[in-house]
């Protein structure tokens, strides 16, 4: 862990493991002593090498345990982030449309 900031250090070791001790963004910023901005590029930062995982029940971001569980839990973030990434491209379509037409040669 020697390559993070000390602000990604911190954010590591404010995180709880398991769903049961999910901190929300509020709190961990409160704890941490960062702004929001901060905090999501430093959960971005470590995501590249931990399994930084939240649920859609609000309840905040956390670490899953290294059991089956938490592996199940994790595999659940990572179809919930395919779908949102597929949407995501489906409502882009327009624009690319939009943009690529105005790169067309004029008849």
């Amino acid at each position: 862990m020697n390559q993070y900031t000390d602000l990604e250090k911190a954010v590591y070791n404010a995180l709880g493991v398991g769903h049961k001790n999910a901190r929300s963004r509020s709190e961990l910023c409160s704890l941490i002593g960062c702004n929001d901005r901060q905090l999501r590029e430093a959960i971005e930062t470590l995501r590249w090498d931990y399994p930084i995982i939240t649920n859609d029940d609000g309840t905040g971001y956390y670490i899953p345990v290294a059991d089956e569980r938490g592996r199940n839990q994790a595999a659940g973030w990572l179809r919930r982030q395919s779908r949102r990434r597929e949407a995501i491209a489906q409502a882009t379509r327009g624009a690319r449309l939009f943009v690529a037409a105005g790169k067309e040669p004029s008849q």
